[in-house]
């Protein structure tokens, strides 16, 4: 018997087979997951919204704009947080109002004390008596007050010299009176009636004349009852509104009131200083 001979495929042994090929699973890449959202500065929110707010509240919110604007941004610079454009703007907008409000109350203070200063002097003459009166030294003789003489009602085309602070004088004289004036405007229109009364104003004091003739003119009917002047416009005439006239010179124009229909109305009141002079000239307008 002869060996076998191993080139002979007859006796090649059948060896065990592998199986499909597999492909590996594949790998996710290494990596990091979405940032987080950045938060927005509450204080920068705030600073903008007080900011805002300044326009009514007098400034005083416009000063909080301010402060909550200028930390928000050093917040900001710090953490990285969102809303750096509202601090920014939130701060802005305070300084703004915080200025023009401080403007604003400056011109009012200053136009109080003046009127204050106004009346101080007027009883400055008489402050000092009264302190001379009580010094326990030779008693001195004083003259009594002098009181303001009433000014005697005129009629329409009278003239009435009346004083105000400052030795203010003026030459008041109503020219006329239209018991039913015609508007002038469409859009303005009166509830009951316009009545026109029309003013011719002199200066023939020292001092100018700086006010709003309305402020201290009223209408007085047959109850007593008075009405202040409105703003309307009529065909009888200009409206005198607020004005300066300087020593020497005058103007002329209809101060407009709304009346009921039904009112009868029996005089005419103007006062110098917005009103608040102490002399009053009275007109009879029936």
């Amino acid at each position: 018997m002869y060996p076998q001979d191993p080139q002979d495929p007859r006796h090649w042994q059948t060896q065990p087979g592998y199986g499909a090929y597999q492909p590996q699973p594949a790998y996710s890449p290494m990596g990091y997951g979405a940032p987080p959202a950045r938060k927005t500065n509450g204080l920068a929110v705030a600073s903008l919204i007080t900011g805002l707010t300044g326009f009514i509240t007098c400034g005083l919110t416009s000063i909080v704009a301010v402060v909550f604007g200028h930390v928000a941004m050093n917040q900001i610079r710090r953490d990285g947080s969102d809303g750096y454009g509202m601090a920014l703007a939130g701060a802005i907008l305070g300084w703004i109002l915080t200025a023009l409000w401080v403007v604003y109350w400056s011109l009012v203070f200053a136009g109080v004390a003046t009127g204050i200063g106004g009346i101080g002097a007027t009883a400055a003459p008489e402050a000092r008596a009264t302190f001379h009166r009580s010094l326990p030294a030779v008693p001195a003789v004083t003259a009594p007050a002098e009181k303001p003489i009433p000014q005697a009602a005129a009629g329409v085309g009278g003239t009435i010299t009346l004083h105000g602070f400052e030795n203010l004088q003026m030459d008041v004289t109503v020219t006329k009176v239209i018991l039913n004036a015609t508007p002038a405007n469409d859009f303005l229109t009166p509830k009951g009636r316009y009545v026109a009364v029309e003013v011719e104003l002199a200066n023939t004091g020292s001092v100018a004349y700086s006010d709003s003739p309305s402020n201290g003119a009223v209408l007085i009917d047959d109850e007593d009852q008075q009405y202040q002047a409105t703003y309307g416009e009529v065909k009888q005439g200009v409206q005198l509104t607020t004005t300066s006239i300087a020593s020497g010179d005058r103007r002329k124009g209809v101060l407009v009131f709304d009346i009921p229909a039904d009112v009868r109305l029996v005089k005419f009141q103007f006062a110098l200083n917005s009103g608040f002079a102490d002399e009053k000239g009275e007109w009879a307008i029936t």
